[in-house]
């Protein structure tokens, strides 16, 4: 709702794009190319890298930063907006993340023996609702994945949460 052209198609006019993205990484994308093919460097080589994968879990970024690509880079820009930061996303470091997994482990009873004091899956709700007490202006944490598994009428011996954090 309310988009006054396709949102699927890329729409320009005069300097401005409109369609999904193109705030986001597209235009970062293009103000990228167009410097890298305007840019004629001395004594120094340019490098442009592309990444498709930061809302999932950056594995590219990740296999990039190990690799022998960026030995000699002296200077990295990344164009992709920083909205939360003000400075109409212009900041001097980027946003670091990290993924932890917590596991929580107990001794798996039959429900007819139910006792709190049992209940790992108390203890997961706790931590759950402490998310957002944990998150602040300049960091949020979400669990992005919980695991458990019982047999029966059981309750589970683990549960394994993996939490995002983006500071």
């Amino acid at each position: 709702d309310g988009w006054k052209t396709d949102p699927f198609k890329l729409y320009i006019d005069g300097d401005r794009a409109f369609g999904l993205g193109a705030w986001d990484m597209k235009a970062g994308m293009v103000a990228n190319m167009i410097a890298f093919l305007n840019a004629k460097p001395k004594n120094y080589k340019l490098k442009l890298v592309f990444g498709i994968d930061e809302e999932n879990i950056s594995r590219g970024a990740y296999e990039l930063a190990q690799s022998s690509f960026l030995n000699n880079v002296n200077c990295l820009i990344s164009t992709e907006p920083a909205f939360r930061y003000g400075l109409n996303g212009i900041v001097r470091a980027r946003a670091g993340r990290a993924v932890y997994q917590v596991i929580f482990s107990g001794q798996s009873r039959h429900s007819a023996f139910y006792r709190k004091e049992y209940d790992i899956n108390l203890a997961v709700s706790k931590l759950l609702l402490k998310l957002s007490d944990l998150s602040g202006d300049n960091q949020f944490i979400f669990a992005r994945k919980i695991q458990s598994q019982s047999i029966g009428l059981s309750l589970p011996q683990s549960i394994i949460v993996e939490l995002d954090s983006t500071t």
